[in-house]
């Protein structure tokens, strides 16, 4: 009888120890951020979906840190944004991950009066799937280097620009050899900014982080992604992103 006992007991404490064991489908993520005061309430939402996205939890900043944790349905792109202000942090995560971000964070004023927040010297540890993201999107990495190079090449105009006060005076900066030079400069810029990107999506075709990284960087679904989407992978297609994408793309079959 003691030994039957003993079997019972360790039954039912191995099922105790499974029930309070990390959940599976359970996502953490820990953010240890500068610039937010302690007391601010932040929240954690699917990104990179195009829509009004519901918390999936929120988190009360304490000495620093915030807390989240989430039911995660597989690998996903999430946006950790401070309650009642614009702008976000992008993170990362697969189920089961416990994910640790660093960064800092800056209030910054738009020019209508209202704040948002900017995050910079971001580290993400413990999400193998925010570490492929940032591999694969290192491409466009490259367009960090060419903007700040086209705006200090031009600061002269950019800054007559900003003192104009009507479009004609703009029009006249513009009309300038140095302004008809930052103008081609420009053109020159964006398209790069296209052939990099078109690049980078076309490079990961053959799965889920095409439609992501197409949906990551592009804030509107045009023609031109049409033309793309229609060269990935029916693996692609069909994935959580892929279809997002498809629903955005030919909103007219969404009820098909």
């Amino acid at each position: 009888m003691k030994i039957r006992r003993i079997i019972h007991l360790l039954v039912g404490l191995s099922i105790a120890l499974i029930a309070c064991g990390p959940d599976k489908n359970e996502g953490v993520i820990a953010l240890a951020a500068d610039g937010i005061d302690d007391g601010k309430e932040l929240s954690v939402s699917l990104g990179c979906t195009h829509a009004e996205e519901p918390d999936l939890a929120t988190a009360i900043i304490d000495d620093g840190v915030a807390k989240f944790r989430f039911v995660a349905e597989g690998p996903r792109m999430y946006y950790i944004k401070v309650k009642d202000f614009a702008g976000w942090l992008k993170v990362m995560a697969d189920q089961g991950d416990r994910v640790k971000v660093k960064a800092t964070a800056e209030k910054q004023l738009n020019r209508d009066g209202t704040f948002y927040y900017t995050f910079s010297n971001v580290v993400v540890k413990g999400s193998a799937t925010h570490q492929e993201y940032e591999k694969r999107n290192l491409d466009l990495s490259r367009l960090n280097n060419i903007y700040p190079h086209y705006q200090n090449k031009y600061e002269d105009v950019l800054k007559a620009m900003s003192k104009a006060t009507s479009q004609a005076q703009r029009d006249s900066v513009l009309a300038t050899k140095r302004g008809k030079e930052m103008t081609a400069a420009e053109k020159e810029f964006f398209e790069t900014v296209k052939r990099i990107n078109q690049q980078c999506y076309l490079e990961n075709r053959d799965s889920w982080w095409g439609p992501l990284l197409m949906l990551d960087n592009m804030n509107f679904l045009s023609q031109d992604a049409r033309d793309i989407y229609e060269q990935f992978s029916d693996r692609a297609k069909q994935s959580f992103y892929g279809k997002i994408a498809h629903d955005l793309l030919y909103p007219e079959t969404e009820s098909e």
